[in-house]
């Protein structure tokens, strides 16, 4: 039984949320690792006053190992990671903090396995570890094919997860997940992006044509879909988290600004898209489309998808819209923050 969770990177998008899920059940015992790096809500964890908090980077493994073998828990959960991949392609040597710090992880864990500790580990992954395709959709036996220093990184540190499981026998999950959005999703990604440069009254950069296509969930999807998980049995099996929204990025764009648009009451046909999109080149080796069949996680747990796409971006536009003080302060610290 779980009672002990560790998570890394509770500061993030996605592990923000998740602590707010979990801590909301009042039946865990809880420990945040985070480094409170440039991606991180540098306040995120001052809200959950009976959540341990550790300002550490995971590559000191030996900070790590003295949290963890103190605390003993029976889950860690990793979702931390540099995760933008524009910044990936501007600096890659940071990103191999991935890699190291998910070997740190696994190392320590295993060190707890070894003495009879019942212990799991579950790695938060990406679609983008699988490369671009085409027509159909990724399953979570699909070979890597990872395209940005970023996406690589991720992937080698799934390797090592993997194969501690096979080496080692440690008890691992990874899942795969498509694009997220929500609450406190970081300024630089597309959607936090498009309703911040519209209530600047700039223009949203779109690459290329917009013509990408994407795969989104909004993510208290994704928390849920994890935890469906976290009880059962870690066997080196993997999971796919996806949803049913596929989009191309210069339409999710225009739908943004359409339902931005409606709630300040201005008509929805008096929108010229000239006036808040512009186009710019290419970034290099931009993956086409992701997409991930999610069947198998349904199957082994039950879970299903509960929000529409309109339902989460209305729900996603009203947090930003309700929540301006705290882009401020993300903007502040991002003037700061350099990689």
């Amino acid at each position: 039984m779980i009672k002990k969770i560790l998570v890394t990177g509770g500061n993030g998008f996605i592990g923000q949320n998740f602590l707010n899920f979990i801590n909301k059940k009042k039946k865990y015992d809880i420990v945040n690792i985070d480094s409170l790096s440039g991606s991180s809500d540098r306040k995120a964890h001052k809200k959950f006053e009976n959540i341990r908090f550790y300002k550490e980077n995971l590559i000191n493994k030996y900070k790590i190992k003295k949290i963890i073998i103190k605390f003993k828990p029976d889950l860690v959960v990793n979702f931390a990671a540099h995760s933008h991949v524009d910044k990936s392609i501007m600096n890659s040597e940071i990103f191999l903090e991935n890699i190291v710090g998910t070997h740190n992880l696994l190392s320590v864990c295993l060190d707890l396995f070894r003495s009879k500790k019942n212990i799991k580990f579950l790695q938060v992954s990406t679609d983008e570890v699988f490369g671009s395709i085409k027509l159909g959709k990724f399953k979570s036996n699909s070979p890597y094919k990872p395209n940005s220093p970023y996406s690589a990184s991720k992937a080698s540190a799934d390797h090592l997860v993997r194969a501690f499981n096979k080496t080692y026998s440690l008890p691992t999950l990874i899942t795969y997940s498509c694009n997220n959005f929500g609450p406190y999703q970081h300024l630089e990604k597309l959607i936090p992006l498009t309703i911040l440069s519209y209530l600047k009254k700039e223009k949203m950069g779109i690459y290329g044509k917009g013509n990408q296509k994407r795969q989104w969930i909004y993510v208290m999807d994704n928390v849920k879909a994890i935890y469906s998980l976290i009880g059962k049995k870690f066997t080196g099996k993997n999971f796919c988290i996806g949803s049913k929204n596929e989009m191309t990025n210069i339409d999710l764009v225009k739908k943004i600004i359409k339902i931005i648009k409606k709630k300040n009451s201005i008509l929805e046909n008096d929108i010229n898209f000239d006036n808040h999109i512009k186009y710019v080149k290419d970034r290099p080796g931009h993956d086409y489309r992701y997409n991930l069949d999610y069947q198998d996680l349904k199957k082994h747990t039950g879970w299903k998808e509960k929000y529409t796409l309109n339902q989460s971006l209305n729900l996603t536009i009203d947090w930003y819209l309700n929540n301006l003080k705290w882009i401020q302060d993300q903007e502040k610290f991002l003037e700061k923050f350099k990689y």
